[in-house]
């Protein structure tokens, strides 16, 4: 399952981690970050940044993998609910068509 803590801990891990990562390749905007920037970065921090990204991309695949195993598993429960209150709509159903018969002979035998 999923933790809720775990996916926040990644998503603050991802919001500082690109100002930081624009700075470290000296960029003040996110649509500045291009190759030609990334080329003038050290290969050292260049080195650091593609690590970091890598795990965090290997981080959020893992993540993918169980919600979509979770959204299969939330569809097939869903699926599961909608027959079994069909399932109740139809004794509904079947119950006020016996309680209409049972008016019907009620009335009928009143009346003779």
């Amino acid at each position: 399952m999923v933790n809720d803590k775990e996916l926040e801990d990644q998503l603050a891990k991802c919001f500082s981690w690109i100002p930081k990562a624009m700075e470290q390749v000296g960029c003040a905007d996110p649509v500045n970050v291009t190759s030609a920037t990334c080329k003038r970065a050290v290969k050292d921090t260049l080195a650091l940044l593609f690590v970091e990204s890598f795990h965090f991309v290997r981080f959020q695949a893992e993540k993918m993998k169980q919600l979509k195993a979770e959204l299969s598993s939330t569809k097939s429960q869903l699926i599961e609910n909608q027959k079994w209150v069909i399932s109740l709509q139809e004794q509904i159903i079947d119950n006020k068509d016996l309680q209409i018969r049972a008016l019907i002979i009620l009335v009928d035998s009143e009346i003779t």
